[in-house]
């Protein structure tokens, strides 16, 4: 289980259900956090989640129920076609790891 919480700024959140068993599995949902909405997100076990700065200065707080485990972190391309997330804009700046991520093969799902 994740918590996100937008302490500052503005944020687009995308939660993308990676669990095989469910009838939802890789659809997704969209969350806006508009400059002043201090609202948080509970996401469940099993969904992946990404999310978009939209104003300087944002300020995430991003709680998660286990440790990190950076071995065990794996991830898809923001806009990867298989999922289909409509951000608002493209992202000026990426990281190098979300930049080497390949697109998602439905094949290996």
């Amino acid at each position: 289980m994740k918590i996100l919480t937008v302490l500052a700024g503005s944020l687009q959140a995308a939660i993308v259900d990676i669990r095989p068993e469910s009838p939802t599995f890789l659809s997704h949902l969209l969350f806006l956090f508009p400059v002043g909405d201090r609202s948080s997100l509970l996401v469940p076990e099993g969904c992946a989640t990404g999310f978009l700065t939209l104003a300087e200065d944002t300020i995430v707080h991003y709680q998660m129920s286990d440790y990190y485990q950076p071995e065990r972190y794996a991830g898809f391309r923001y806009d990867d076609p298989l999922i289909g997330v409509n951000w608002f804009t493209e992202p000026l700046f990426l990281s190098d790891r979300d930049r080497g991520y390949v697109d998602l093969d439905p094949e290996t799902l």
